[in-house]
């Protein structure tokens, strides 16, 4: 199957933008902390407001609605096993140990949120519940679950606004439900998979103009959350509203490299995205552990470079093993004839 380049790249940013929204960025928090100059600290808080965490999640939930469909957007079946075990131990193995390791480092984990895990729950909902929606879409447009989705996450905000408040505005607070507040995000992508010939390939002006906007938005997202005290200002609300514009965006990106190489390291380092967004917080978390606080405390740029060789160590060691035997113990399954969902609710194939 094609790869569609591109999004390994988005997603290794988006893992830097969660890396430096938990860490800051060593010139900007310096600058914003010391410097007298009032337009230069401005400009630092500025930029430090783009590191907008959560709206870098929202994007990696339509990338991983967008990757789960594609394979399967021609299919007329799924088979269950090899789909189950290739999905659920290619992300379960590594969460397991990264979740481990910030146990055993003392790391605080406390619901709603469970640190960065949050979302590995999420995806974990989405991956379960996807075979079922992917026959649902045989009968219903995607566009149409879309809707539906946002109404059910709509009714659940708006029926709990106590527990907004209590949150102060956060995305995952809804702690067991978080999965479905996010749901619409991801069902954009399995949208995008299907629909993203629709966009068309624009010059690399317009690209960095789109990519300047969704920056701006990133900027915007964390000012309202912070400064606007409304339970319309949550990011359960702004930010699912943010996804409809990431979702564009990305379909003009995936066209842009269907003509233009993205760039290797990106690529490359997308690969091990996944490990860098699981293991930043041991990361961190370790340093303390053995004493070196304060280091890391006084020295961001030190605590990032560690987060990265951490990070692709885990990848190297953990990760790319984990997606090899994924891979293996589905291959096991396919390789005689296993039962898809629509045989065992008794449906003629």
């Amino acid at each position: 199957m094609k790869r569609i380049k591109g999004l390994d790249s988005v997603r290794f940013i988006c893992a830097l933008i969660v890396l430096f929204g938990h860490f800051g960025f060593p010139f900007i928090t310096l600058l914003s902390k010391t410097s007298g100059n009032a337009f230069l600290k401005i400009i630092a808080i500025t930029i430090s407001l783009a590191f907008n965490g959560p709206a870098a999640v929202i994007i990696f939930f339509i990338i991983s609605g967008f990757c789960i469909h594609y394979p399967f957007r021609d299919s007329k079946t799924i088979s269950l096993p090899p789909y189950y075990t290739r999905r659920l131990l290619r992300i379960g193995i590594p969460a397991l140990i990264a979740f481990a390791l910030s146990y055993i480092l003392k790391i605080e984990l406390k619901p709603p949120e469970f640190g960065v895990f949050w979302s590995i729950f999420c995806e974990i909902a989405y991956y379960l519940i996807y075979p079922v929606l992917f026959y649902i879409s045989k009968i219903v447009k995607w566009r149409y679950m879309i809707l539906a989705a946002y109404i059910i996450s709509w009714l659940l905000i708006f029926t709990h606004l106590d527990i907004l408040k209590n949150g102060h505005n956060g995305y995952p607070v809804f702690g067991s439900l978080n999965w479905v507040i996010g749901l619409p995000c991801w069902l954009l992508g399995c949208w995008l998979s299907v629909n993203y010939l629709r966009f068309r390939s624009i010059s690399t002006n317009r690209i960095w103009i789109m990519r300047l906007c969704i920056i701006s938005f990133f900027i915007i997202l964390n000012i309202v959350r912070f400064h606007v005290h409304l339970f319309i200002a949550s990011n359960c609300i702004t930010l699912n509203l943010f996804a409809l514009i990431a979702c564009a965006w990305l379909g003009f990106e995936i066209m842009h490299y269907k003509v233009k190489e993205p760039p290797r390291i990106l690529e490359y380092s997308g690969k091990w995205s996944y490990s860098l967004y699981l293991t930043h917080p041991a990361t961190s978390g370790f340093l303390v552990y053995i004493g070196f606080g304060a280091l890391m405390s006084k020295y961001v740029g030190l605590l990032l470079i560690i987060s990265l060789i951490f990070a692709y160590l885990f990848y190297l060691i953990i990760e790319k093993p984990s997606h090899r035997f994924s891979i293996f113990i589905s291959s096991r399954f396919s390789k005689k004839p296993q039962p898809s969902l629509a045989t065992v609710k008794g449906v003629e194939q």
